[in-house]
């Protein structure tokens, strides 16, 4: 089975970034894991309901699973035209939620430091 598209550039760069992503993608399901079957240690605080927080942790390392099998398959559905238009479209959807996840994290972390905002966390009894 050959993952490869014979003779187009780049070919031998998507195989391996997309390899890379998935690996990366993988290690991050297995954090996620480590939380949602009970690990404690880095936690940042105390969360309020453990059950909730093993729960979104176990919903969060299942999409991550999902999407590194997706990375895995991005070879094989980029050999014809319509797949790469829609891991295209995917890829912007998916960019562009990352970044906005990002760029207001930071900006929240900013304001937070400055004294501009203060966030109520729900979620958290005590945050370190």
């Amino acid at each position: 089975m050959n993952t490869h598209f014979e003779g187009e550039p780049g070919a031998r760069t998507l195989l391996v970034a997309s390899r890379f992503a998935a690996a990366w993608t993988f290690g991050y399901a297995i954090y996620r894991s480590y939380y949602a079957l009970g690990g404690t240690l880095g936690m940042l605080g105390t969360p309020a309901s453990v059950e909730q927080f093993r729960r979104i942790n176990a919903i969060a390392a299942m999409l991550l699973v999902a999407v590194a099998l997706l990375a895995i398959v991005v070879p094989r559905v980029g050999r014809t035209r319509r797949g790469r238009l829609y891991l295209l479209a995917l890829s912007w959807i998916i960019a562009v939620g990352c970044v906005s996840h990002a760029l207001i994290g930071i900006g929240q972390r900013i304001a937070s430091l400055t004294g501009t905002l203060t966030i109520d966390y729900p979620f958290w009894l005590t945050i370190d």
